[in-house]
């Protein structure tokens, strides 16, 4: 009887050393998890402000396409003219 209570003690000091592993490498992934997010999101802000950029210098080439398209065509209308 002895030697059964002395092997329950066993098992459970393995299963509770085991518990206690996991848990702390649950917890030092989650730590890991919680900087890759950081880097992400801070990925995630630059790639946002790049297509800010980028579309603003879209719009203003646009508008300058535009003004001379315009232009050519006023040019276009008063050669006729003459």
């Amino acid at each position: 009887m002895h030697d059964l209570s002395n092997l329950v003690q066993m098992l459970a000091l393995f299963i509770g050393a085991v518990s206690t592993a996991l848990a702390t490498t649950h917890k030092n992934n989650r730590n890991d998890y919680s900087s890759i997010i950081q880097e992400l999101k801070s990925e995630r802000d630059e790639y946002k402000q790049r297509c800010q950029l980028l579309q603003r210098k879209l719009d203003k080439t646009r508008e300058e396409l535009l003004k001379v398209k315009n232009k050519k065509i006023e040019e276009g209308s008063r050669n006729e003219r003459k």
